[in-house]
């Protein structure tokens, strides 16, 4: 990281250094090392090995059963919330370099090819770019996230929302969980009032019509 100062020049990123003898503050990344030392210890001069072994070496440390995931390897614990009837063959992502080939070889495992998208056509993913700007303008940008479990919880509680009473245009107005259990409108008698519904902390109002 000699040249830190020019490449955050020239790709714009925040460039952060842990404090010296402190390798807590990167656990990850301490524990990746700690398993690639098995199969190339320390001083081994990576160029004598081909692109195979290097792919071989990151495919067996992928397939490794993992303690945080109950002993089950990342494509295992993948297969939960997927359903068996209705698996997803195919993925579609962009190309941020943050999508690495190990993240490919996850959902490759579970039998889903991975497509991206032609070079700077966010259309090709418009799904996906709509999502990001309508959790980003009504949840995200109004919110101080304190850590990433607080991020989950979070995303969690609005995708409830999106999901079950977040209207959409394309849908009538309507939920997308409605489609599911009725095709048409739903009639209202006769309404004694409208009870509301907070969620995060106030930020999300829902309303419902109380029948008399």
């Amino acid at each position: 990281m000699a040249q830190h100062a020019q490449l955050r020049i020239d790709t714009g990123l925040a460039i952060y250094f842990c404090d010296p003898h402190s390798p807590w503050q990167r656990g990850t990344n301490e524990n990746t090392n700690d398993l690639l030392r098995q199969y190339f210890p320390k001083g081994t001069d990576l160029s004598k090995h081909t692109a195979g072994d290097l792919a071989a070496v990151a495919a067996a440390l992928n397939s490794r059963p993992r303690k945080t995931l109950g002993w089950r390897t990342p494509a295992e614990a993948l297969n939960d919330p997927l359903n068996p009837g209705r698996a997803p063959r195919f993925l579609v992502r962009d190309r941020d370099s943050k999508f690495t080939r190990a993240f490919d070889d996850v959902f490759a495992a579970n039998g889903i090819r991975t497509i991206t998208t032609p070079i700077q056509a966010p259309n090709a993913n418009a799904v996906a770019e709509r999502w990001v700007r309508t959790v980003r303008q009504e949840c995200l940008d109004w919110t101080l996230l304190w850590s990433r479990r607080h991020l989950e919880g979070v995303l969690d509680e609005y995708v409830r929302h999106y999901h079950n009473e977040r209207p959409h245009r394309s849908l009538a107005l309507r939920p997308p969980r409605s489609i599911e259990v009725r095709s048409g409108h739903a009639a209202v008698t006769a309404a004694a009032g409208v009870r509301r519904r907070d969620r995060l902390g106030g930020l999300i109002h829902e309303y419902h019509l109380v029948v008399a």
